[in-house]
């Protein structure tokens, strides 16, 4: 969960290598599973270009209302490019 007071942002975790290995095309449709803050969501995004789409999926109905606000303010021109989920799990 990311608190709203949090002034630095979360540092995603081996983020190029991850980017690299992915080999990832225009136009691909990649699934990010383990959404939280995004920040392999969004280079996956950049890479993918228009045509591209992210479905992201978190648990967290929370960390996705925080991330839609986050694309919104910060990436703009990525939101269309996002399926964001988070009621797949079964209870």
């Amino acid at each position: 969960m990311i608190s709203k007071e949090r002034k630095e942002r979360h540092q995603p975790v081996l983020l190029k290598e991850t980017i690299e290995i992915l080999n990832l095309k225009k136009g691909n449709v990649v699934v990010d599973a383990t959404l939280g803050a995004g920040g392999h969501a969004i280079e996956i995004a950049k890479k993918i270009g228009k045509q591209g789409r992210v479905v992201a999926i978190d648990i967290d109905p929370l960390a996705i209302a925080n991330f839609k606000k986050r694309i919104k303010e910060e990436y703009p021109n990525l939101v269309p490019r996002f399926v964001l989920k988070t009621k797949i799990f079964p209870k």
